[in-house]
């Protein structure tokens, strides 16, 4: 399948899927929000969702291509862009959009492929393009190496055949608590400089802050890797705190825990080991933690 042209199908949906090669677009694709005006009044449509679909090939997002699910600027939430391409790569060289309207929610990113050819360039056009509400990889073969800063509310990366090594900044933190959940078959290591952060302003509606959960050794089919590891090193920093947190515990009137509120909660999850689990000295910072789960 290929695009060269203009697609444009506001508030709608786009598919399109290559059941044996690849989907090449260097055109233009676009679902954006629009607005729409009632007399003196102003009424904001969502943006749609759009799906590339390469079942034995690649995605390629080629120099000149524009691929937009953005709100309109007055208001409405972005919409949803979705990459699958498990037999094959994705080539991120094109202009990604999906800011949010005023108000609004933003771009929630999906991707499921074999591998990817460049992460750190991905991320970085989907810092661009506004992508900042979630972002879910699965990689199906070889490491992930996150560098830089990569900011969603929701960030979801997961490796089946391969390991993680985090030496950047992964930012789900906000006004409350985000998400990071990072996965890993192989090796999970967060290296010195490393930061996690889920911290919150406030606590969310539920009176809880963000939560963080890492993953070494994660099955595949059903089989476990139990020669991985989780290494969480000295100079690394996971972050929980709730910044409106008062100290005290349950019996401490106006604390925190008095009101049934608690802060972010971290998970460790390892292979077993002969006595043990495969989770190395913990070295990380870690700082605002309700609970810590291994």
């Amino acid at each position: 399948v290929s695009i060269a042209n203009t697609i444009n199908m506001p508030s709608g949906k786009i598919e399109l899927i290559a059941r044996t090669g690849n989907v090449a677009v260097t055109g233009v694709l676009g679902v954006d929000g629009t607005a729409q005006t009632f007399n003196d009044l102003v009424r904001y449509a969502d943006a749609g969702s759009i799906v590339l679909q390469a079942n034995a090939g690649n995605v390629q997002l080629l120099p000149g291509s524009v691929v937009s699910v953005a709100a309109a600027s007055g208001g409405g939430n972005s919409g949803t862009l979705k990459v699958l391409a498990p037999g094959g790569t994705l080539e991120s060289a094109g202009t990604l959009r999906g800011t949010a309207g005023t108000g609004g929610t933003a771009g929630q990113f999906i991707l499921d492929a074999r591998g990817v050819a460049d992460f750190a360039a991905l991320n970085t056009g989907l810092d661009a393009g506004g992508f900042f509400e979630s972002r879910d990889f699965r990689i199906r073969t070889g490491d992930v190496v996150v560098a830089g800063t990569h900011r969603a509310r929701s960030y979801v990366l997961s490796t089946d055949a391969g390991s993680i090594m985090v030496n950047g900044t992964i930012d789900a933190s906000g006004k409350t608590g985000g998400s990071i959940q990072l996965s890993a078959n192989g090796n999970l290591v967060l290296a010195s400089g490393a930061v996690l952060t889920a911290a919150a302003e406030e606590f969310n509606a539920a009176g809880k802050g963000g939560q963080i959960q890492l993953a070494a050794g994660s099955q595949i089919n059903g089989v476990v890797n139990n020669t991985a590891t989780l290494d969480l090193r000295t100079g690394s920093q996971i972050l929980l705190t709730v910044a409106d947190f008062v100290a005290g515990d349950i019996n401490t009137v106006g604390s925190s825990a008095f009101h049934g509120q608690f802060t972010g909660t971290l998970q460790l999850r390892a292979p077993r080991t002969a006595n043990d689990v495969g989770v190395a000295a913990i070295g990380s910072d870690i700082r605002g933690a309700s609970s810590v789960l291994v």
